[in-house]
């Protein structure tokens, strides 16, 4: 008797990977705006101000809930344009993501935004 749920080893690689690679990048873009934010927050009193909405928490609470919704709508949109695709260029998406988030850390140190001006 065969299982009939197992895939030929050929068959492995015909997978659709699209909504997999559409979340890593979301992650990416989501973090990468958390650092952006952050940096305007700290640059920028009006910004600051306008992203205080919850008072005891501060800007900050601003600054997560922005980052929060920019990675949702990243997600949102690679998912519809990627879900039951597959992507090929992996390597490349590797190195945009590993950028992003290199990029994310950077931008959220106090010397990085002191730099212009926070």
């Amino acid at each position: 008797m065969t299982d009939t749920n197992k895939l030929a080893p050929a068959d492995v690689h015909a997978f659709a990977n699209g909504a997999t690679w559409a979340a890593l990048l979301a992650a990416g873009v989501g973090g990468f705006a958390f650092g952006v934010i952050t940096d305007l927050s700290e640059c920028s009193a009006a910004i600051s101000r306008h992203l205080i909405w919850y008072r005891p928490a501060g800007a900050l609470s601003g600054v997560a809930s922005c980052a929060v919704i920019v990675w949702i709508i990243s997600w949102a949109v690679l998912h519809i344009c990627w879900n039951g695709t597959r992507i090929e260029a992996q390597g490349r998406l590797v190195a945009i993501i590993s950028f992003l988030a290199a990029a994310a850390v950077v931008t959220t140190f106090p010397p990085f935004y002191a730099l212009f001006g926070g």
